[in-house]
């Protein structure tokens, strides 16, 4: 009996001390995030579970829900992230959180826009007053460039936009941005090329309430409009203008919501400039991505939904 009553008292000292084999690892045990198994085996102090009502801890179902969790991670840690810099033909690349120059005298104020694809095409603030502002946390807990209520440009260097070639090209443009009007018929260029008066050029604009995407001969513009008439309405989106073979697009969160077939106007890129408004028009942008060549379809939604994803456009 008392040989019994000794080997029952060794075994609960056993599992008292021995505790919960999903605790193996310890605090700082080599399960944890980066001893190399992943997941939260190894590390937690509190892996083994909650124990249930007769103190018991149920280790198959912990076991269960940390391989569901671990499995989970690996497939977030297997699936790529999507990179901007990645894409052919990308001749600019402008990101509001990152190279962002302000006037050293005046808190906020933008002077210049740095490029993040290869080309080095950066935009400096060509008009200053009103002032083009960076707004920290406009959208998405993301930042944004302000451009004001009367004529504000930012433009290229021209003498660093060579990557920009003349001729009838395909090309991408997708821009995050919202805009306001509060004169009707008003505009705002979200991506202008081609400014000179007889250069032939494209632009994707905001216009009242519809996007416009438009190639010019430099006489007269060839335009498709959305079909949704109600943007003006201060809310971001991600919209864009995609000339593909014999069709020019304009497309709103990740669709064509207007297109046009056989467009045989020539295209310039060279001189591009980012948010000339008119008047009555407040824009503001948190990206811009030019492509200069084709862009498959695939390519181009990838884009928009890693845009709406890191932006929260859903």
């Amino acid at each position: 009996m008392r040989r019994t009553l000794f080997l029952l008292a060794c075994g609960v000292a056993i599992l008292g001390c021995g505790g919960s084999p999903l605790k193996s690892g310890g605090k700082d045990g080599g399960g944890g995030a980066d001893g190399g198994t992943g997941g939260l085996a190894g590390g937690s102090s509190d892996a083994g579970g909650a124990p249930g009502a007769d103190g018991v801890i149920d280790v198959a179902a912990d076991t269960s829900e940390r391989d569901a969790t671990d499995a989970s991670m690996n497939e977030a840690e297997a699936a790529p992230s999507f990179d901007v810099a990645s894409l052919p033909g990308l001749v600019l690349w402008l990101d509001a959180a990152k190279g962002i120059t302000l006037d050293p005298a005046r808190a906020g104020v933008v002077t210049a826009w740095a490029d993040q694809s290869p080309k080095g095409n950066d935009v400096v603030a060509h008009i200053k007053d009103p002032a083009t502002l960076l707004v920290a946390d406009a959208v998405g807990g993301l930042p944004a460039v302000q451009l004001g209520f009367l004529p504000t440009m930012l433009t290229s260097d021209p003498d660093r936009a060579a990557a920009f070639p003349s001729g009838t090209t395909d090309y991408l443009i997708e821009v995050v941005a919202k805009w306001m009007t509060t004169t009707p018929g008003d505009d705002a260029d979200l991506f202008e090329s081609g400014i000179g008066p007889n250069e032939p050029g494209c632009a994707l604009a905001a216009v009242d309430g519809r996007i416009w995407a438009s190639l010019n001969d430099g006489s007269s513009p060839t335009l498709v409009k959305s079909a949704d008439a109600t943007f003006n309405d201060g809310v971001f989106r991600v919209v864009g203008a995609r000339r593909a073979a014999t069709s020019l697009e304009v497309r709103v969160g990740g669709a064509v919501d207007g297109i046009l077939i056989d467009p045989t106007v020539g295209v310039s890129l060279r001189t591009p400039s980012v948010g000339k408004l008119g008047a009555g028009m407040g824009l503001s942008i948190a990206e811009v991505v030019v492509i200069v060549g084709p862009t498959s379809e695939e390519d181009t939604e990838r884009l928009e939904a890693h845009l709406a994803e890191k932006y929260g456009l859903h």
